[in-house]
């Protein structure tokens, strides 16, 4: 069964019900608007539906929502230029992820809460890089610490600073 779905956008999409693969092309995304990829038609369909939003700020998210909020898989690009990559809860991010900054700074790993959580590698623009654990944004435990010129540090750490040997 095919059914047409419109939007506000003046363009329509075709949705096919029965596909486990929804077209998820969007095409003339005005801010504020939600193009709806794969809508539940029918009572007891899986109530998190695949969206892209384009927010007034610039905001742009592509993925899944719950009671309006992002919840599951999905890429959201700020009008700053980073992008995060990855699963929300509630509207933040939550489990495995990546996250670009602006600067260049990226990293990939586990979130909970909206902050680093977790094992992560955290890349800084000069080159400087960090493995291991992570809590509340910072470095947490076991990790290693390599430096542009190649040298590492092996620590453990606690809330971002290096214990004493």
């Amino acid at each position: 069964r095919t059914e047409w779905l419109r939007h506000t956008v003046q363009w329509a999409v075709p949705f096919h019900a029965d596909d486990a693969v929804h077209d998820r092309q969007v095409r003339r995304v005005r801010a504020g608007d939600v193009h709806d990829a794969g809508v539940p038609q029918d009572e007891g369909d899986d109530p998190h539906t695949h969206h892209q939003r384009c927010d007034g700020d610039g905001t742009r998210y592509e993925g899944e929502f719950a009671d309006g909020v992002y919840n599951g898989p999905g890429v959201l690009t700020k009008p700053d230029g980073s992008r995060y990559e990855g699963m929300f809860n509630k509207g933040v991010y939550s489990g495995p992820g990546i996250l670009t900054l602006p600067d260049g700074t990226r990293y990939e790993g586990m979130f909970a809460a909206g902050e680093f959580n977790g094992k992560g590698v955290i890349t800084y623009p000069g080159g400087t890089s960090y493995t291991g654990d992570f809590s509340n944004g910072k470095f947490e435990g076991p990790g290693v610490l390599a430096l542009p010129d190649g040298s590492r540090v092996i620590a453990t750490w606690r809330n971002g600073q290096r214990l004493p040997k």
